[in-house]
């Protein structure tokens, strides 16, 4: 027998190996002390107080990434253990299947991810987290192809959470008959989308038959049956592929995110794609029709986002058509270079920096700029754009929950008090910090003066001292008549009383005035609410009083019903012929469809309104803003969709 030199000095190699390895290790800086953290516990039926067995945990490290090889499954006692953690913060989930009944849960008794807390695990303790499961309800439907009826299998079913977050535990996929059950759920409201494979010329799809995840329909589970009967008729669509390319040396650029519009501008949130490592991309399928394709680079590569047409608006990029199994080819963007912004956002409070709050440009003409602004990370800072060179408005749109007011770059309310930010193509503006101090706060009721009963749906609008409409803060009456607006920045400002159509009652302003010039300012200051802002709003025949209007300029805006229901006609008046563009938003900025955009005549003009998105689905009840462009200029008001 052959020995080798360490067998011949009476060594151990296996223990000689972990050794060595552990000295690498430690040399690279990775472990300097032994790794002894555990995590442990039992698994339980809430019900019952049962062990259950068989049930898998899964954990993940302090990004939220799942740690792989890193398995641990209950025993017949419903106990299990993580050994041998690296000191450090950690998640964990108990990760029942389908047929175990139970809902999924994050520690501590959590269904949503963002509600999770961290463990902490120290280098030789022992963490013991239990779980106790919640029997949960089921989703089940068919999927079939919509020219024929055929049973379409192999299909792929995601479903998205109340908060719209994806549940990344629970998927499923239609068997030979074009049947699939997913789950488990708690009772709650929930969004099921089915997703082709890749190679397929069927069109990805939410339910009910909607193209976005913001206009599905929820599906609403409240016990432990299973909701049938969610199905989906899948239709065929096209394609559409071209290469990204630099504007500047014509060279292509790789891993560009690219989105798609439908011709009203409604997100299709189901196909946008990355282009591969030589510029090229595909997107689709796509239902056959016309839309806008955009490609979306990371700020940090100082590319413009830019639409087919090589345009940064969306209003004068080129429609792509898409035809039924079909490829448009060869829509090819070419990306300017452009400039981005970065700082910092902390809490004016605490010193401590502010994650996840919600950055917005607005060009030189106080206009939003949608989708060119971005979040916080983790630590506060913020990278933005990019953006064309020029000077653009930032607004740090605030925390509620924080109680921290919005603001303008640099402690500004409004944009009239704002500095400009330049912005240089292939360079990054730095240190544009805010600080969000603590806001303050609005309440009332409002009433009928003639009977004396709280009146709901009122629209309130507030308006800074100096007459600019605060958009970011919209609010509207509750059942019993009362409001809170807030958290508004420490100013004046001015609160109207909108009633619109939905009562015979005029417009008021605070206090009990009618006109913006005479209205009483109300002092706002941080961290106290100011109470008792109350309106008796006034009886007036419809039929002898003139509604007050919103000016554009000289041109009227009227919103009528409003609040609305079924549908609504917005009317303006034009003392010359204009370039007009009325669109329809969310109250985050977003567009929701585009009503008109061309150039009309002097005069009188109405459109009207139906309620439904871009993609011709109706939209959920709750408050949004009117846009209209005249000419550069723009003005917003509030309309209030009942359902």
């Amino acid at each position: 027998m052959t020995f080798s030199p360490i067998h011949q000095f009476g060594l151990n190699p296996r223990r000689i190996l972990v050794v060595a390895a552990c000295v690498l290790v430690a040399v690279a800086g990775a472990i300097t002390t032994a790794d002894a953290g555990r995590i442990s516990g039992f698994v339980r039926d809430a019900n019952t107080a049962l062990p259950l067995e068989a049930i898998d945990l899964d954990l993940f490290d302090s990004d939220f990434d799942l740690i792989l090889g890193m398995d641990a499954t209950t025993n017949v006692d419903g106990y299990y253990e993580f050994d041998g953690l690296t000191a450090g913060e950690y998640y964990l989930r108990a990760d029942p299947s389908l047929s175990d009944g139970f809902v999924d849960e994050f520690h501590p008794g959590v269904f949503l991810k963002a509600e999770a807390t961290p463990i902490t695990v120290t280098e030789t303790g022992t963490e013991n987290i239990d779980f106790s499961l919640e029997p949960g309800g089921t989703i089940s439907g068919w999927v079939t192809d919509a020219g024929n009826g055929a049973p379409l299998p192999d299909i792929d079913l995601d479903v998205y959470a109340w908060d719209r977050s994806f549940i990344s535990s629970t998927s499923a996929r239609t068997d030979s008959d074009g049947f699939y059950r997913v789950g488990c759920y708690p009772p709650g409201s929930f969004y099921v989308h089915a997703d082709p494979p890749d190679t397929s010329w069927f069109v990805p799809m939410y339910y009910d038959a909607k193209r976005s995840l913001s206009t599905a329909d929820p599906v609403t589970v409240s016990g432990t049956e299973d909701v049938g009967n969610v199905d989906f008729s899948l239709s065929l669509g096209g394609k559409v592929t071209g290469t990204i390319r630099s504007q500047h040396d014509g060279s292509p650029i790789p891993l560009v995110d690219m989105d798609v519009y439908t011709e009203e501008g409604d997100f299709i949130g189901l196909v946008h794609d990355n282009a591969d490592s030589l510029g090229f991309y595909t997107v689709g399928p796509l239902s056959a029709g016309s839309y806008y394709v955009r490609a979306d680079p990371m700020p940090y590569r100082y590319f413009v986002d830019t639409y087919y047409g090589d345009v940064f608006d969306r209003d004068a990029a080129t429609l792509v058509q898409v035809g039924v199994q079909q490829t448009t080819p060869s829509i090819d963007i070419n990306l300017p270079r452009g400039g981005t912004v970065s700082g910092t956002v902390i809490s004016g409070v605490t010193d401590l920096p502010v994650s996840d709050v919600h950055l917005t440009f607005f060009d030189i003409d106080r206009s939003v700029l949608v989708g060119a602004g971005g979040n916080t990370e983790e630590d506060g800072t913020f990278l933005v754009g990019a953006l064309p060179t020029g000077s653009y408005y930032l607004r740090c749109n605030g925390v509620e929950d924080l109680e921290l007011a919005y603001e303008f770059y640099p402690n500004a309310v409004v944009p009239a008090y704002a500095t400009l930010i330049d912005v240089v193509a292939g360079s990054e503006t730095p240190y544009v910090n805010f600080r969000l101090e603590q806001g303050g706060w609005i309440e009332g009721t409002v009433w009928a003066e003639d009977t004396g009963q709280p009146l709901d749906l009122v629209d309130m609008d507030l308006y800074h001292w100096g007459g600019d409409f605060i958009g970011i803060l919209p609010a509207v009456t509750d059942a019993s008549g009362g409001f809170r607006i807030g958290p508004v920045p420490f100013s004046r400002f001015v609160l109207r009383a909108d009633p619109t159509d939905l009562y015979s009652y005029g417009i008021q302003y605070y206090d009990h005035v009618e006109t913006f010039t005479e209205a009483t300012l109300i002092q706002v200051n941080p961290g106290e609410t100011m109470q008792a802002v109350d309106f008796d709003l006034l009886y007036q025949d419809p039929t002898d009083v003139e509604e007050q209007l919103p000016l554009i300029g000289t041109q009227s805006l009227r919103i009528a019903p409003n609040p609305m229901g079924a549908e609504s006609t917005i009317g303006f008046r034009l003392e010359d012929p204009a370039s007009v563009t009325v669109s329809i938003h969310e109250t985050t900025g977003r567009r929701v469809r585009r009503l008109c955009d061309r150039t009309l005549t002097k005069g009188d003009h109405y459109l009207e309104w139906d309620g439904l998105d871009a993609g011709g689905a109706p939209l959920a009840q709750g408050v949004y803003f009117v846009r209209v462009q005249i000419d550069g200029q723009s003005a917003w008001r509030k309309v209030i969709l009942l359902r």
